[in-house]
């Protein structure tokens, strides 16, 4: 269309005076080095978009039109709760959640080595007690500075969340690794902090936030809720390879 259109431009310039053929001429440069620098300037945005400070442009059919890419914004209900009390309740298990829940998936890790170790080698009960002190010395090489640090709310938690993914209440663990005396000996010390360490998880009675919380976690839109509260990105502690 552009060769159509200065061909028959040319044409006509042939049959009007010199003088008025210099001046269209000028008039045509100038109007093609505008349209030049619009396309440039089109360009330049639509290569950037919102990194270079420009919002994205196109032309359709004449029209120009701009646009941009925005990220998802999740809007959260909160459920009611009677008092301040409650909110502050939550509030403390959002808080406290991502910075145990790694932890919990790390002993869901250790475990599921654990049995298939001990089964695949067929191992007997001296050497079963051996290879379980071992592990239970990794354990605390890796994670006993972590977990002095914390508080009783998440040690709490985290009990609750170990019995989720473990598949076993904190007391069985203890019992089918190191025996029922040790399994008694540390129930004991949980009742003085008003403990249970055979309670289960109960994902639909007393547990049911800690679970909407996973489900949220997994879903992926976790971070965007402890956000709208705190403000700020939640913590993402990492373990060593082996648990993971």
């Amino acid at each position: 269309m552009r060769h159509i259109f200065l061909t028959s431009v040319l044409a006509f310039l042939t049959v009007i005076p010199a003088g008025a053929q210099n001046h269209i001429r000028e008039a045509m440069k100038r109007a093609e080095q505008q349209m030049e620098r619009k396309a440039a300037e089109y360009r330049v945005r639509e290569h950037n978009g919102p990194a270079g400070g420009y919002l994205m442009v196109k032309v359709v059919e004449g029209d120009t039109l701009y646009f941009d890419t925005i990220e998802p914004t999740w809007v959260f209900a909160h459920p009611r709760r009677g008092n301040t009390k409650e909110w502050r309740k939550y509030y403390r298990l959002v808080y406290n959640f991502p910075r145990v829940y790694v932890y919990a998936q790390a002993a869901a890790r250790l475990s599921e080595i654990a049995d298939s170790t001990i089964a695949a080698e067929n191992m007997g009960k001296i050497r079963r007690q051996r290879y379980v002190d071992g592990l239970q010395k990794q354990v605390i090489r890796d994670f006993e500075g972590v977990l002095r640090k914390m508080s009783y709310s998440q040690g709490s938690l985290l009990i609750r969340l170990i019995d989720r993914e473990v598949h076993r209440s904190s007391y069985n663990i203890i019992k089918d690794y190191k025996g029922g005396l040790a399994a008694g000996f540390w129930q004991g010390i949980a009742k003085l902090f008003n403990s249970d360490l055979k309670s289960s998880y109960d994902p639909d009675g007393v547990d049911r936030e800690t679970e909407e919380l996973i489900q949220m976690w997994n879903e992926g839109t976790f971070d965007a809720l402890y956000y709208s509260i705190f403000l700020t990105e939640p913590p993402h502690p990492t373990v060593p390879e082996i648990y993971r």
